[in-house]
């Protein structure tokens, strides 16, 4: 079956090669996709506490706006969703991606990624082929990913503050971050979150819907332990192929995994899309986001009642003290999203401390990616997230 499919593939490829040209960007990483449109990046590499090597990208300027001698521009952190990577900030053109805008705009931009995605695939002493790689969920991203990458910002530009803007998991690995580490609210001037996840009772993915059917070890079973939806050769060889000649029905297959229609994106630049997405993760961090729909708590990785007395002590898991979060954050849904619901959001706000005065904008078309890769984002949305950056932005 494999070697048919292999086959069928293959000539799919060598017809619809003859007849169209592959848009560049599918093939290229997204440093070279930055540099292509004209725009400087260089990779880095920040480790964990707990050893993850998870690169970053810098862009420091636009190709129209370069940096003056002893200049020292606002810097902004940028992080991903679940199963997303760092690219997904330049996915789209450069007048429509909020990566580029940022650094046309003036910001000092750093994209940031996760342990398990494609550009998170290291570690100081563990293999990726090792289970012991994939023993963490989103839990661990806040705990370590996030303070690293926000370490490693404030160490190389010398700033005493930078700004954050995350979408879905990472609006989540912020929320997280901060309710268990308080004292790092002191490094953000600004924090702008896009459709944050966090509770996921009411959300109609259908793959989370799935998913959350599924027993322990069923979902082992299933997926095994270690990483899920991966990028593969036979992903890459799909948005060569088939999104290249019939990009609605990768859309259909992409969104079974956000629950959301697709009808705001751009259909050719859905080869690209898919290319880069799904970028990967852990089986343990997707049965951790599952748990959460069929419970109305904000909690910690559930390992059943004895596995709970151990890790924290009582069962069930620990919620994410989201009362302690005292930083003013502005916050934007989608009206339609399927994901972040404006249930599951009022959920969070409900945990919030009432003290603080948080900005909310409900865009009532958008869905959940749209608030990245819609067509109309650069009008509607991305203004808006620059002037909030800008309110208090942090040049020393």
């Amino acid at each position: 079956m494999e070697k048919k499919l292999i086959i069928l593939l293959i000539t799919i490829t060598v017809t619809f090669l003859t007849k169209s040209q592959v848009d560049p960007d599918i093939n290229l990483n997204i440093t070279q996709v930055v540099r292509r449109h004209g725009y400087p990046c260089t990779n880095h590499k920040v480790i964990t506490e707990d050893g993850y090597i998870i690169q970053m990208q810098h862009i420091p300027h636009g190709p129209n706006n370069p940096l003056r001698e002893g200049e020292q521009r606002p810097a902004v952190y940028l992080q991903h969703g679940v199963v997303d990577s760092s690219f997904t900030w330049f996915m789209c053109q450069p007048y429509e991606s909020l990566g580029y805008i940022l650094a046309d705009a003036g910001f000092d931009v750093w994209a940031g990624n996760v342990r398990g995605n494609i550009y998170g695939m290291e570690h100081v002493h563990l293999s990726p082929d090792s289970d012991a790689f994939w023993n963490f969920s989103f839990q661990e991203m806040m705990i370590y990913d996030f303070p690293a990458n926000t370490e490693y910002i404030l160490n190389q530009t010398k700033l005493s503050q930078i700004s954050y803007v995350g979408h879905s998991q990472g609006g989540g690995m912020l929320l997280g971050g901060l309710s268990l580490l308080p004292e790092m609210q002191d490094k953000f001037s600004s924090i702008v979150l896009l459709a944050p996840a966090s509770y996921e009772e009411h959300q109609s993915s259908i793959l989370l819907e799935v998913l959350a059917t599924l027993d322990t070890a069923e979902f082992l079973e299933m997926f095994g332990y270690q990483d899920f939806l991966p990028q593969t050769w036979w992903l890459k060889l799909i948005a060569d192929t088939i999104c290249a000649a019939w990009p609605s029905i990768c859309e259909n297959v992409l969104f079974l995994i956000t629950g959301t229609d697709p009808g705001n994106l751009n259909q050719t630049r859905m080869p690209v899309i898919i290319n880069h997405t799904p970028a990967g993760t852990s089986t343990k961090n997707m049965m951790h986001w599952s748990q959460l729909v069929f419970t109305n708590r904000w909690q910690m990785f559930d390992y059943g009642k004895q596995g709970n007395i151990e890790m924290y002590g009582v069962d069930p898991p620990p919620e994410f003290p989201a009362e302690r979060i005292t930083h003013p954050i502005s916050f934007y849904f989608g009206g339609k999203d399927s994901l972040v619901t404006q249930a599951n959001w009022e959920m969070l706000f409900a945990k919030l401390s009432p003290d603080v005065d948080h900005e909310v904008t409900v865009i009532d078309k958008y869905e959940h990616m749209d608030m990245l890769w819609a067509l109309d984002a650069y009008k509607i949305l991305n203004p808006n997230v620059v002037a909030d950056l800008k309110k208090n932005q942090k040049t020393n």
